[in-house]
Protein backbone atom coordinates (compact mmCIF):
# COMPACT_ATOMS: atom_id res chain seq x y z
CA UNK A 1 0.00 0.00 0.00
CA UNK A 2 1.42 3.39 -1.01
CA UNK A 3 1.43 6.30 1.37
CA UNK A 4 -0.54 9.38 0.36
CA UNK A 5 1.59 12.21 -1.02
CA UNK A 6 2.20 14.97 1.48
CA UNK A 7 0.82 18.26 0.18
CA UNK A 8 2.85 21.44 -0.02
CA UNK A 9 -0.08 23.74 -0.73
CA UNK A 10 -1.78 23.53 2.63
CA UNK A 11 -3.91 26.24 4.18
CA UNK A 12 -1.02 27.21 6.48
CA UNK A 13 1.49 27.46 3.60
CA UNK A 14 -0.84 29.64 1.52
CA UNK A 15 -1.63 31.79 4.57
CA UNK A 16 2.05 32.42 5.32
CA UNK A 17 2.65 33.40 1.68
CA UNK A 18 -0.29 35.85 1.77
CA UNK A 19 0.90 37.30 5.10
CA UNK A 20 4.41 37.79 3.73
CA UNK A 21 3.00 39.45 0.59
CA UNK A 22 0.99 41.89 2.72
CA UNK A 23 3.99 42.64 4.95
CA UNK A 24 6.11 43.57 1.95
CA UNK A 25 3.27 45.50 0.32
CA UNK A 26 3.08 47.57 3.51
CA UNK A 27 6.85 48.02 3.54
CA UNK A 28 7.17 49.02 -0.11
CA UNK A 29 4.22 51.42 -0.04
CA UNK A 30 5.69 53.31 2.93
CA UNK A 31 9.23 53.11 1.55
CA UNK A 32 8.29 55.04 -1.57
CA UNK A 33 6.17 57.66 0.17
CA UNK A 34 8.14 58.28 3.36
CA UNK A 35 10.46 60.93 1.87
CA UNK A 36 7.40 63.02 0.98
CA UNK A 37 6.15 62.61 4.55
CA UNK A 38 9.49 63.79 5.93
CA UNK A 39 9.35 66.80 3.59
CA UNK A 40 5.78 67.51 4.78
CA UNK A 41 7.11 67.59 8.36
CA UNK A 42 9.75 70.13 7.33
CA UNK A 43 12.63 67.68 6.91
CA UNK A 44 15.26 67.70 4.20
CA UNK A 45 16.49 65.01 1.80
CA UNK A 46 19.21 64.25 4.35
CA UNK A 47 16.52 63.69 6.99
CA UNK A 48 14.77 61.27 4.63
CA UNK A 49 18.04 59.41 4.19
CA UNK A 50 18.56 59.30 7.95
CA UNK A 51 15.07 57.88 8.43
CA UNK A 52 15.78 55.17 5.84
CA UNK A 53 19.11 54.37 7.50
CA UNK A 54 17.54 54.13 10.96
CA UNK A 55 14.82 51.83 9.62
CA UNK A 56 17.39 49.54 7.99
CA UNK A 57 19.80 49.50 10.92
CA UNK A 58 17.08 48.57 13.40
CA UNK A 59 15.62 45.95 11.04
CA UNK A 60 19.04 44.30 10.58
CA UNK A 61 20.23 44.42 14.19
CA UNK A 62 16.92 43.10 15.58
CA UNK A 63 17.05 39.91 13.52
CA UNK A 64 19.57 37.90 15.61
CA UNK A 65 17.57 38.63 18.77
CA UNK A 66 14.33 37.74 16.99
CA UNK A 67 15.93 34.53 15.72
CA UNK A 68 16.82 33.60 19.28
CA UNK A 69 13.26 34.42 20.38
CA UNK A 70 11.85 32.27 17.57
CA UNK A 71 13.98 29.36 18.76
CA UNK A 72 12.16 29.49 22.10
CA UNK A 73 9.04 28.27 20.28
CA UNK A 74 6.83 31.36 20.51
CA UNK A 75 6.67 31.74 16.73
CA UNK A 76 3.02 32.78 16.34
CA UNK A 77 3.27 35.35 19.14
CA UNK A 78 6.38 36.89 17.57
CA UNK A 79 4.65 36.99 14.19
CA UNK A 80 1.65 38.68 15.79
CA UNK A 81 3.90 41.34 17.37
CA UNK A 82 5.39 42.09 13.96
CA UNK A 83 2.03 42.16 12.18
CA UNK A 84 0.48 44.49 14.76
CA UNK A 85 3.47 46.83 14.40
CA UNK A 86 3.28 46.69 10.60
CA UNK A 87 -0.44 47.54 10.76
CA UNK A 88 -0.14 50.33 13.32
CA UNK A 89 2.94 52.17 12.07
CA UNK A 90 1.38 53.58 8.88
CA UNK A 91 -1.58 54.82 10.91
CA UNK A 92 0.80 56.21 13.52
CA UNK A 93 2.59 58.30 10.91
CA UNK A 94 -0.69 60.13 10.28
CA UNK A 95 -0.88 61.21 13.92
CA UNK A 96 2.69 62.47 14.18
CA UNK A 97 3.59 66.05 13.43
CA UNK A 98 7.15 66.17 14.82
CA UNK A 99 10.07 64.88 12.76
CA UNK A 100 11.86 63.36 15.76
CA UNK A 101 8.79 61.23 16.60
CA UNK A 102 8.56 60.17 12.96
CA UNK A 103 12.14 58.86 13.27
CA UNK A 104 11.19 56.89 16.39
CA UNK A 105 8.13 55.48 14.59
CA UNK A 106 10.30 54.61 11.60
CA UNK A 107 12.66 52.63 13.84
CA UNK A 108 9.67 50.81 15.39
CA UNK A 109 8.47 50.09 11.87
CA UNK A 110 11.89 48.59 11.06
CA UNK A 111 11.66 46.38 14.14
CA UNK A 112 8.13 45.35 13.14
CA UNK A 113 9.35 44.37 9.67
CA UNK A 114 12.16 42.33 11.24
CA UNK A 115 9.71 40.59 13.59
CA UNK A 116 7.18 39.77 10.88
CA UNK A 117 9.63 38.88 8.09
CA UNK A 118 11.91 36.73 10.22
CA UNK A 119 8.99 34.86 11.76
CA UNK A 120 7.20 34.24 8.43
CA UNK A 121 10.38 32.73 6.98
CA UNK A 122 10.84 30.55 10.07
CA UNK A 123 7.21 29.42 10.11
CA UNK A 124 7.36 28.65 6.39
CA UNK A 125 10.35 26.36 6.91
CA UNK A 126 8.48 24.66 9.75
CA UNK A 127 5.41 23.86 7.65
CA UNK A 128 7.12 22.76 4.43
CA UNK A 129 7.30 18.94 4.56
CA UNK A 130 10.79 17.56 3.96
CA UNK A 131 9.75 15.69 0.80
CA UNK A 132 8.15 18.87 -0.61
CA UNK A 133 11.17 21.16 -0.16
CA UNK A 134 12.31 20.77 -3.81
CA UNK A 135 8.84 21.81 -5.07
CA UNK A 136 8.73 24.72 -2.64
CA UNK A 137 12.17 25.90 -3.78
CA UNK A 138 11.16 25.69 -7.46
CA UNK A 139 8.07 27.79 -6.71
CA UNK A 140 9.90 30.37 -4.59
CA UNK A 141 12.79 30.66 -7.06
CA UNK A 142 10.59 31.10 -10.13
CA UNK A 143 11.50 34.43 -11.74
CA UNK A 144 7.97 35.07 -13.01
CA UNK A 145 5.85 33.96 -10.07
CA UNK A 146 8.13 33.58 -7.04
CA UNK A 147 10.85 35.73 -5.55
CA UNK A 148 13.29 34.86 -8.32
CA UNK A 149 16.11 33.62 -6.12
CA UNK A 150 18.97 31.36 -7.12
CA UNK A 151 18.01 28.84 -4.48
CA UNK A 152 17.13 28.44 -0.84
CA UNK A 153 19.11 27.50 2.26
CA UNK A 154 17.20 25.82 5.08
CA UNK A 155 18.75 26.03 8.55
CA UNK A 156 17.64 22.93 10.45
CA UNK A 157 18.20 21.70 14.01
CA UNK A 158 20.98 19.13 14.39
CA UNK A 159 21.90 16.55 17.01
CA UNK A 160 25.56 16.75 16.02
CA UNK A 161 26.12 20.52 15.75
CA UNK A 162 24.39 23.82 16.49
CA UNK A 163 22.49 23.53 13.21
CA UNK A 164 22.40 21.81 9.83
CA UNK A 165 22.44 23.70 6.54
CA UNK A 166 20.40 22.25 3.68
CA UNK A 167 20.93 23.93 0.29
CA UNK A 168 18.70 23.70 -2.77
CA UNK A 169 19.30 25.16 -6.24
CA UNK A 170 16.55 27.09 -8.05
CA UNK A 171 15.53 23.95 -9.97
CA UNK A 172 14.87 22.07 -6.70
CA UNK A 173 18.00 19.93 -6.87
CA UNK A 174 20.20 19.67 -3.78
CA UNK A 175 23.09 22.11 -3.77
CA UNK A 176 26.59 20.95 -3.00
CA UNK A 177 29.48 22.70 -1.36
Amino acid sequence: MTQPKVKLWTRDFVLIIVINFLVFLNHLMILSTFPFYVEHLGGSEAASGLAAALFSIVAVFCRPVIGWMLDTGKRKAILLIGLVGMALMPVGYLALSVLFLAFIARMLHGASLAFSNTSTATIATDIIPQEQKPEAVRFLSDRHFGIGGDGVIFINPSDEADFEMEMYNADGSRGEM
